[in-house]
């Protein structure tokens, strides 16, 4: 018997996921955090990232890595 998994494509939602379960980095240096994001959508819905609360000092920068797909 074969079960088939779906995703409830109905919820409309963006899933974010870290990769890491905690990261520290030295006041000074830089750090990478790696996210994923998911889309559980049936819509052609178009999604923008944005950083909030944090001080000015604090450079922030998204960056789409190449296709993984193949």
């Amino acid at each position: 018997m074969k079960i088939f998994l779906q995703k409830d494509e109905s919820v409309n939602k963006v899933l974010v996921q870290s990769e890491q379960f905690s990261q520290e980095a030295e006041l000074g240096t830089s750090a990478t955090f790696d996210l994923t994001l998911e889309l559980f959508s049936g819509a052609s819905t178009t999604y923008s990232l944005e950083v909030v609360n944090l001080p000015q000092q604090i450079n922030r920068f998204f960056k789409d890595p190449p296709d993984r797909r193949g």
